[in-house]
């Protein structure tokens, strides 16, 4: 009898494996062949889910902001501080992540020596823009400022390591836009 297979399913246990090396390689030296060996499926099995590293990158670009940002808390009771204050808490529980894949961001841009674009032509800018205003209920100016801060200290953080939290370096930001 012929083996069945969740399509769903296998895509996503493919992505979800894809994530880590992904991170560890980087794009411009990951090849497809290597892939297939590292998360243990066939060459042709991540073919016949993924026509190419290309599609592989945006399906994983796009898993991850369906899992991240629907997780995000919704705006609370006390209003843009305590929403922002609780955002920075989960994004702390999830840096690892959220750093991986800006540096894995930057490499795709750098191997493509092309500004990020995602198959519906919207930029990365775009993406984060419309998940944080939609997820957190923010003014686009705040989620303009927002996103440029939590990017810049993974930026630097990744250049020069940090043991203060998340929350504790971004914490001036959130006074100066939110005060008591």
């Amino acid at each position: 009898m012929p083996k069945i297979v969740d399509r769903e399913q296998q895509r996503a246990l493919i992505l979800d494996r894809s994530f880590a090396v992904f991170v560890h390689r980087g794009y411009g030296h990951l090849r497809m062949r290597a892939l297939a060996q590292d998360i243990g499926v066939s060459f042709g099995t991540l073919y016949h889910y993924f026509p190419s590293k290309e599609a592989l990158f945006y399906a994983l670009l796009e898993r991850y902001f369906q899992r991240a940002f629907p997780a995000l808390p919704r705006p609370v009771d006390g209003g843009l501080r305590a929403t922002l204050l609780r955002v920075v808490q989960q994004l702390e529980a999830q840096e690892p992540e959220v750093s991986g894949l800006l540096a894995l961001t930057l490499d795709y841009v750098q191997a493509h020596a092309t500004p990020f674009t995602a198959l519906d032509g919207r930029t990365l800018d775009d993406l984060l823009e419309a998940q944080i205003t939609a997820s957190l209920g923010l003014s686009l100016p705040h989620t303009r400022l927002f996103r440029q801060q939590v990017i810049g200290v993974l930026m630097l953080r990744r250049l020069t390591p940090s043991d203060q939290p998340l929350s504790t370096v971004l914490k001036p930001f959130i006074d100066l836009i939110a005060p008591l």
